[in-house]
C-alpha cells in the first residue's frame, strides 16, 4: 500500500507543478499559484518520507508491482483498470457540451464489468458547459483538480465517497448547491459546509453568508476551506477548534477581525494569506 501511495503521490506532484505553471501565466491567478506552493512543499515532504521507508525498498526489490492498473482507452475516455478487483479509475473523461453530467459508475471491457470508483487529477479539464454534476454511489475518491470548470452550479455526492479534498472544486467558483446522500457514512453537508460525518473536520465551505458560525464540535478546518470567499466578514469559532490548514481563510477581503478559542493549537502555512483588511487576530 505504501508503494501505491508513493506512485500516486509522485503523479500528483507532477500534475500540481503543471497547474501552478498554468496559474502563474494568468495575472488574475498569480496569487493562487503562490498559495499553492505550500501544497507543493507538503507533497515533496511526503515523498521524502515514503522514499525513506524500508517497506518501499523491500517491495521494489521483491519485484512486487502493487500499482498494476492497466491503461484502457474507450472513445475519448482513458481508464486505469485493476484486473483482480475489476475496478476502474477515470484518468481522462469527456463531457462534451453537457450541462447535466453523471459520472459513469461502470465500464465494460471485453464483456467484463469494471466498477468505476475514482476520478484522477485533471481528468475533466475545463469543461465549459458543465453546470450540474452527479457523483454515483460507487465512487470513493475524487482527486484534486479533477474538475477545472468555472460554471459548475451544483454537485450531488452519493453514499460511497469517503474523502473530499478542499482543492477538488476550488476552481469551479464554488458550487452554490451541494447535496450529500444522507446515507453517506463519511461526509455530511450543513449550512453551506462539507463536514466529516462525526463533525470534527470541516473540509470545505460553499456559503455566501457574510457571518459564519463554525459548528460546535469542529476540531480542524482544512486548507483553503474558505479561500477566495468574497462575502465573509466575520467568523465565529467553536471552543473545540484546535487546527487550521493552509490558506483556510486566504484572500477573504472583507474579513477584518478573528478571535480564536482558548485551546487553539496550530496554524498551517498562510492560514489568513492576502487578507488586506484583517487588522485583529487574538
Amino acid at each position: 500500500r505504501k508503494l501505491v501511495e508513493y506512485n500516486i503521490c509522485s503523479e500528483k506532484l507532477e500534475n500540481l507543478k503543471k497547474n501552478i505553471e498554468y496559474l502563474k501565466s494568468n495575472e488574475e491567478t498569480k496569487v493562487m499559484a503562490e498559495s499553492m506552493s505550500s501544497s507543493l512543499n507538503i507533497m515533496n515532504e511526503k515523498i521524502e518520507v515514503l522514499n525513506k521507508e524500508n517497506t518501499i525498498k523491500t517491495l521494489s526489490i521483491m519485484g512486487l508491482d502493487l500499482y498494476s492498473r492497466r491503461k484502457y482507452k474507450q472513445g475519448k475516455f482513458v481508464y486505469l483498470l485493476d484486473e483482480e478487483e475489476k475496478t476502474a479509475w477515470i484518468a481522462k473523461g469527456h463531457i462534451g457540451r453537457c450541462k447535466h453530467y453523471r459520472l459513469p459508475d461502470h465500464v465494460m471491457v471485453d464483456g467484463q464489468r469494471y466498477t468505476v470508483e475514482s476520478v484522477e487529477a485533471g481528468a475533466y479539464n475545463r469543461p465549459r458547459t458543465l453546470r450540474h454534476l452527479v457523483i454515483p454511489d460507487t465512487f470513493n475518491y475524487v482527486d484534486e483538480w479533477a474538475f477545472l470548470c468555472n460554471n459548475l452550479r451544483s454537485v450531488y455526492i452519493g453514499k460511497g465517497l469517503d474523502y473530499l479534498d478542499s482543492w477538488t472544486f476550488c476552481h469551479c467558483n464554488k458550487p452554490r448547491i451541494f447535496h450529500i446522500d444522507k446515507d453517506n457514512p463519511y461526509l455530511k453537508y450543513e449550512n453551506g459546509m462539507v463536514l466529516s460525518k462525526d463533525g470534527k473536520t470541516l473540509w470545505s465551505a460553499y456559503t455566501k453568508c457574510p457571518h459564519v458560525i463554525i459548528p460546535k464540535g469542529v476540531e480542524e478546518i482544512k486548507g483553503i476551506a474558505f479561500l477566495d470567499n468574497q462575502y465573509l466578514e466575520s467568523v465565529t469559532f467553536p471552543k473545540t477548534l484546535r487546527k487550521m490548514g493552509d490558506n483556510s481563510f486566504g484572500n477573504c477581503p472583507k474579513l477584518c477581525r478573528v478571535q480564536l478559542p482558548e485551546g487553539f493549537e496550530k496554524f498551517r502555512v498562510q492560514s489568513f494569506f492576502e487578507n488586506m483588511n484583517l487588522s485583529y487576530v487574538d
